[in-house]
């Protein structure tokens, strides 16, 4: 019922502007494009929208470009889509992203290099991605990071020398990848804290 009251109250506004000789503003626009596209979204006390679901939507990079005017989203799942780096690339404005769900996208790793634009990332899922040992270099900088999923990925041993200074990890899932025991062994040196599970 509230994704159909948002809908219609989309439309209304839409139409009211349309009549005043005005165009949508550019926030009611993206979020009527969340509610076209089957999305859903939370909005905060101030009715700021900070968390957007478009999974198992058929979101496009295109799309992602219009979410730049909801500057304020903190949560994002685009897990299931055929999201690469380039609509990343669209997000860069989001300077208050802590969550990032990018689970069976296409997102390899010249595309993961967009995640450096997000530096308050705290939670970042990028399981059953293209990714490689190269590409987990764009998560060195990522300080504040205390989740992050590597599951189901091409990511060895080698790959884990680019995780050994994220301090605030508390934990990493490196479930069905080509991490060895000897790999984890040597990792938690560096973060005896994180609760690795693989």
């Amino acid at each position: 019922m509230k994704g159909l009251a948002r809908s219609c109250l989309a439309i209304a506004v839409a139409a009211t502007l349309a009549l005043a000789g005005c165009s949508m503003p550019k926030d009611q626009q993206a979020i009527g494009a969340i509610n076209e596209l089957g999305g859903k979204y939370k909005t905060d006390d101030q009715s700021r929208v900070v968390e957007v679901d478009l999974s198992r939507t058929r979101v496009t990079d295109a799309d992602l470009a219009r979410l730049r005017f909801l500057p304020q989203i903190r949560s994002l799942n685009l897990t299931n889509t055929k999201i690469t780096g380039q609509g990343l690339a669209a997000l860069t404005g989001l300077a208050d992203l802590q969550t990032l769900y990018l689970v069976s996208t296409e997102l390899d790793d010249a595309g993961l290099a967009q995640v450096r634009a997000f530096p308050g990332l705290r939670t970042l899922h990028l399981g059953r991605t293209k990714i490689t040992d190269s590409g987990l270099t764009a998560l060195e900088g990522l300080s504040q990071l205390r989740t992050l999923s590597l599951g189901n990925t091409a990511i060895t041993d080698a790959g884990l020398s680019h995780l050994r200074d994220l301090r605030e990890l508390a934990t990493l899932v490196l479930r069905h990848t080509k991490v060895t025991q000897a790999g984890v062994q040597e990792l938690r040196r560096s973060l005896p804290k994180t609760q690795i599970d693989r």
